[in-house]
């Protein structure tokens, strides 16, 4: 987008970088993540939008013996989910509304793709599952929206926890 915008009204920020390079960078952590039981969390919009790179990074960090998580919308392909799931410990995956209708309206997208990724990710069973609620006010901030996503989670067994803001962790 950057390189195309008139006016030059973005600007790309960051550097690329391979693999092995971020690797490298990331071993000056290790032992903080050994003694802590920490590792790596790819976040920021959505890194599976960017599956390949984010597939072969958390390949690499899980071969260092790593910790691995994602933050997600849960909204690329299932294939997505079901070929990293193996290289990823713990998915903090949000779910906005249980209404199609009302969360396309609201996104711009319906989340039935969002919901069938989380309930494969929950049956795959070796991938820690965090649903998140992020509170919207008026758009799922009723307490019977919140119950709402948190029974259709627990109905189908499709969490380790759930979060409905900074102060609620309801555990399965």
């Amino acid at each position: 987008c950057a390189a195309v915008c008139p006016n030059d009204a973005l600007v790309m920020k960051g550097r690329s970088i391979r693999i092995g390079e971020l690797i490298e960078i990331l071993k000056k952590d290790r032992s903080t993540f050994r003694h802590s039981g920490g590792g790596i969390t790819l976040s920021g919009g959505d890194p599976l939008m960017q599956s390949y790179f984010a597939g072969e990074l958390l390949k690499a960090c899980k071969a260092q013996g790593w910790n691995t998580a994602i933050e997600t919308e849960g909204c690329a392909e299932t294939e997505t989910y079901l070929n990293l799931v193996p290289y990823i410990d713990h998915i903090l995956m949000d779910i906005k509304h249980m209404d199609q209708e009302k969360h396309k309206e609201f996104t711009g997208r319906a989340n039935g793709l969002m919901l069938e990724n989380a309930r494969r990710v929950a049956l795959y069973g070796k991938t820690r599952l965090v649903i998140r609620v992020p509170v919207i006010p008026t758009f799922n901030d009723s307490v019977e929206e919140i119950q709402a996503i948190e029974e259709a989670a627990r109905r189908d067994g499709r969490y380790a926890a759930f979060v409905a803001d900074d102060r609620t962790e309801l555990t399965a």
